[in-house]
């Protein structure tokens, strides 16, 4: 008897999967990865740094709800206290967009690390810490082709631990704020 359940167990696992396999085979995914230049500004930042950062963001199907994973760098945040500033970001968002053929607004949200760093008038290092951060944000892409669009977005950033050798102009954790437009290529694959 027992082994009669086993032989049934097993042939029922192999048709979970089996029946499976297409149903994930037949995920179709959108998305886009793009790169995009703006300035950081605003909040604890005393002055305007060039940003760059590159993402890739993926959906499934044809949802609203997507993934994207966003790596950014500024040249600077503050002229005050340091010669010489930068902040990094690697995030991780949930995404919100319709899909449409023409402007396709979308929010965007999530958690990740946030690097500081400064050095004073002689370079030695005044600042060097990452913490845990979030961010939120919306923006437009309008796609120029079926694989090429280009976007703009603002995006607020803040570090959920109150440091006290952050450079803060009010009370609170350290926060600012991106604007940047991009470039980037779309894909469907299934």
């Amino acid at each position: 008897m027992r082994r009669c359940e086993r032989v049934g167990r097993a042939v029922l696992a192999a048709l979970v999967l089996v029946g499976g396999v297409p149903a994930v085979a037949s995920a179709q995914f959108t998305g886009w990865a793009q790169v995009s230049f703006g300035k950081t500004s605003g909040g604890d930042t005393t002055d305007d740094g060039n940003a760059f950062a590159g993402a890739v963001t993926a959906f499934e199907g044809r949802g609203w709800f997507g993934a994207e994973a966003e790596i950014a760098h500024s040249t600077r945040f503050n002229d005050e206290r340091f010669a010489d500033s930068g902040l990094s970001t690697l995030m991780v968002n949930l995404v919100v967009s319709p899909h449409t053929r023409t402007i396709q607004p979308y929010a965007i949200g999530g958690v990740g690390l946030i690097r500081a760093r400064g050095c004073g008038i002689a370079c030695e290092r005044t600042l060097s810490r990452t913490d845990f951060g979030i961010d939120a944000g919306g923006g437009l892409r309008v796609p120029v082709t079926e694989l090429l669009a280009v976007q703009a977005d603002v995006r607020y950033f803040r570090v959920l631990k109150q440091g006290d050798d952050f450079p803060r102009t009010a009370s609170g954790s350290f926060n600012f704020f991106r604007v940047a437009v991009g470039i980037g290529l779309t894909w469907h694959s299934s």
